[in-house]
């Protein structure tokens, strides 16, 4: 049986767009007088701005039509949600979306930021390790955490020093649980021929692990 997985967390900071209708999801209505009536979840995109130092975050977001009703551009608001992931195919390749699903928002008059998150799940790809006299070691992977109707988000998580040097020698499937931050990080892709491509990668930077299997 699949464990659900912790999978929480608690950002605070300014939303950068006009909220854009993402897609929406068609209920079934078992109450016969209602028969004729259109019921469906309706879902709109943002984006946080969540700055650290000189360090600037800028986490996409998907919230329920039903807690955005007060909320627009340049508000600041605090958010708990889960992250998730969906594969989609954009620009003819298939993508890991890294996102945070919104499930409880308030509007806040509080100038300061805020990036918490912790996760329960099971190391589930490869490890890309190295170590280097001036960055030390590092390590990335991804974390699957179930969640409910048999789904499960593949998040990406980077490790630094101990914690990094600890997870390399953890067997595939093995269970964690960490907590961090939630960043984002823009990288330059080579495309060939000397043409760079820019994008933007998603990850849980960890700050703290602990095996629990």
């Amino acid at each position: 049986m699949k464990e659900f997985g912790t999978n929480k967390i608690q950002l605070q900071g300014m939303l950068l767009d006009k909220f854009t209708f993402s897609h929406e999801i068609p209920l079934q209505n078992n109450n016969e007088s209602l028969m004729d009536l259109d019921y469906k979840e309706i879902f709109y995109e943002n984006r946080l701005s969540i700055k650290t130092g000189d360090k600037e975050d800028v986490i996409n977001l998907l919230f329920n039509k039903k807690l955005i009703s007060n909320l627009k551009k340049g508000n600041r608001v605090n958010i708990n949600g889960q992250i998730r992931t969906t594969n989609k195919v954009v620009n003819g390749k298939n993508r890991l979306l890294v996102y945070v699903y919104v499930l409880d928002v308030k509007y806040t008059e509080e100038k300061t930021y805020l990036n918490i998150a912790e996760l329960e799940g099971y190391l589930c790809c490869e490890k890309n390790y190295w170590n280097t006299p001036k960055t030390g070691a590092s390590c990335n992977t991804k974390l699957r955490v179930y969640r409910y109707y048999e789904k499960a988000d593949y998040i990406p998580i980077v490790l630094w020093g101990v914690n990094a040097t600890t997870c390399n020698k953890f067997e595939f499937n093995t269970k964690i649980k960490v907590s961090g931050r939630f960043i984002s990080r823009q990288y330059k892709k080579d495309l060939g021929s000397g043409n760079l491509e820019t994008n933007t990668s998603y990850e849980l930077f960890v700050s703290s692990m602990q095996k629990l299997s």
